[in-house]
């Protein structure tokens, strides 16, 4: 396994463990680049945040802090989202993520 620092390349990843957390997202959050994990999906977009864990069922919040996982070439539907659609760090800041 690798370790990787989301936060020291400029971005946030949501966490998603569960299908129930991959459902929430897709219908709440911007498409961005995904990063496929042992049991779920990091999503990543560009900014910072403080991290956390447990921020919904299924959900944790890498950014801030080392994380030591798989990191692999970001598949799936955008790159980092940096579109004029998607404000920096909105997605990680948004309510789907701070309340479960």
């Amino acid at each position: 396994m690798a370790t990787y620092h989301p936060g020291g390349a400029g971005l946030t990843a949501p966490d998603l463990g569960k299908a129930e957390a991959i459902a929430g997202a897709r219908s709440s959050l911007p498409a961005t680049g995904t990063v496929p994990t042992t049991r779920g999906e990091h999503w990543l977009y560009q900014g910072n945040v403080q991290a956390a864990n447990a921020v919904r069922p299924g959900v944790d919040i890498k950014s801030s802090m080392p994380y030591a996982g798989g990191w692999a070439v970001t598949t799936g539907r955008h790159s980092p989202c940096d579109s004029p659609g998607c404000v920096r760090a909105e997605a990680p800041r948004s309510a789907w993520l701070r309340s479960a």
